[in-house]
């Protein structure tokens, strides 16, 4: 009979561990970083204007693609390697226009294709 005890008290002092470490602790992955086109400007017909915002940790770096496509949808030209440092100001939003050149066709569209963050957390 006092063994069950026991065991009951144990369990419960152990589910209340880990309800602690649950709420506490435990610091579950999610989605730090998001990113959104704000402007595209075509015309030029060697390159495309795009205007984008890039939501992350201030501290963090992210590395962005905006790609620029032509009348029928198809890759008009991309811009790789676009950095996005961390703020000193606190802030999560970042916003940045790039020149995406377009060689082979004139672009119509463009947008931000992918950003994953490079360092920091």
């Amino acid at each position: 009979m006092r063994a069950a005890k026991f065991a009951i008290y144990a369990t419960g002092v152990a589910l209340l561990g880990i309800m602690l470490f649950v709420v506490f602790v435990y610091d579950p992955p999610r989605s730090d970083l998001a990113w959104r086109t704000t402007q595209v400007q075509v015309g030029d017909p060697l390159r495309v204007k795009v205007t984008f915002e890039v939501d992350k940790p201030s501290r963090t770096t992210a590395e962005c693609q905006v790609a620029a496509f032509d009348a029928e949808g198809n890759s008009a030209g991309r811009l790789t390697g676009i950095e996005i440092g961390p703020r000193t100001d606190g802030g999560r939003t970042t916003s940045l226009t790039v020149l995406v050149p377009t060689p082979l066709e004139p672009a119509r569209d463009a947008a931000v294709a992918t950003c994953q963050i490079t360092r920091g957390r």
